[in-house]
């Protein structure tokens, strides 16, 4: 009765369900309308995400577009946010999703962000936060799950261009993965941000040992070196300057071909994996294309003799579990040919 004195209430209660029954689709039912255009915008935002951080390890680049690089990172956060909301407000059970891989990958792509807005000074110092920011990449292990599983529910008539879409995200992964990795583990070590650093520390110590400054200057150069076996790293090997020229190092060790190789264990570790991933690649690349190109330019006909040969067995498996014919005439008609059946069945 109040519904019927109060249209607009009626209305509005309406609009309200439906806007409820939209947002719980998007976050619960990936196959829908709403589902598939958010997962659209999050897939964009992580490869803009992934970009625009490693662009940032850049000098130069990042120096002339700090602003544009600052404004990206906030809005992927923004939305990243409201994703990992959304995945733990309609989750059956959320202490279970807190706790998974996929839950700590989206905490991870949010947090370092929040850690700078509110300025926690000892995090900066400690440089977890930029630590933390990194690991943000591996948010593209979660578009290729999103991809896998969108298409493994598709049922697709030709799949060699969603075998390609996942095979060029696998490819995007490993190359944004491995050279981030790189530029980590060996180009963080001669960074100008750790010259810098090793620098000032090596000068305070030749002051701490009554050095001369002229002695120091000459003499007492910082040389960055292996953290695990100690070797110095000289300046001509030092390639891994920022994370886009390791990514074209990355390309060419897929490929096989590098002309930069790293020079500490660690890095050396790194390139060994690289180096296997592009094998599996390669592999992959290999079986998709020829499966394709088999199946529609040679297994036709293949396949149209195999199932008329399982036809053809199962036709006379039948005939011989119901007595029409003796196991010994079976055999003698799986030996003749489809034409020779044909004209023996005209004589009834």
């Amino acid at each position: 009765m109040n519904n019927i004195d109060n249209p607009d209430h009626s209305i509005t209660h309406i609009r309200f369900d439906t806007l409820e029954i939209t947002v719980r689709n998007i976050f619960t039912n990936k196959t829908s309308s709403a589902g598939r255009f958010w997962l659209s915008i999050i897939n964009v935002a992580i490869i803009i995400s992934s970009i625009a951080l490693a662009m940032s390890t850049h000098e130069s680049f990042f120096q002339e577009y700090q602003n544009e690089l600052s404004f990206i990172d906030r809005v992927s956060v923004f939305l990243f946010f409201i994703d990992y909301c959304g995945n733990l407000y309609f989750a059956e059970n959320r202490k279970k999703y807190i706790f998974s891989f996929w839950g700590f990958i989206d905490l991870i792509s949010i947090l370092p962000t929040i850690l700078q807005i509110y300025s926690f000074a000892f995090l900066k110092s400690l440089k977890i936060v930029q630590a933390l920011r990194v690991l943000r990449i591996l948010r593209i292990l979660k578009l290729l799950r999103v991809i896998t599983e969108q298409s493994k529910a598709k049922k697709v008539k030709n799949p060699i261009l969603t075998n390609l879409k996942i095979y060029f995200t696998a490819l995007f992964m490993i190359i944004m993965i491995c050279s981030t990795l790189m530029y980590y583990v060996e180009g963080s070590l001669y960074s100008k941000e750790a010259i810098a650093e090793g620098q000032l520390n090596l000068d305070n110590q030749n002051r701490l040992t009554n050095l001369s400054s002229t002695t120091s200057q000459l003499n007492t150069k910082f040389v960055p070196t292996d953290p695990i076996d100690g070797s110095p790293i000289p300046e001509e090997k030092r390639f891994y300057t920022s994370i886009p020229v390791a990514m074209w190092w990355c390309v060419l060790a897929i490929s096989g071909n590098s002309e930069m190789f790293p020079v500490t264990i660690a890095g050396r570790v790194v390139a060994c994996v690289t180096f296997l991933l592009g094998l599996v690649l390669f592999g992959v690349l290999i079986i998709i294309v020829g499966e394709t190109i088999v199946k529609h330019f040679f297994i036709e006909h293949s396949h149209s003799n195999s199932e008329i040969k399982s036809s053809k067995s199962l036709i006379l498996a039948l005939m011989c579990q119901r007595n029409w014919v003796t196991a010994e005439r079976i055999a003698e008609i799986e030996l003749m040919s489809e034409e020779e059946i044909k004209e023996r069945l005209k004589l009834f």
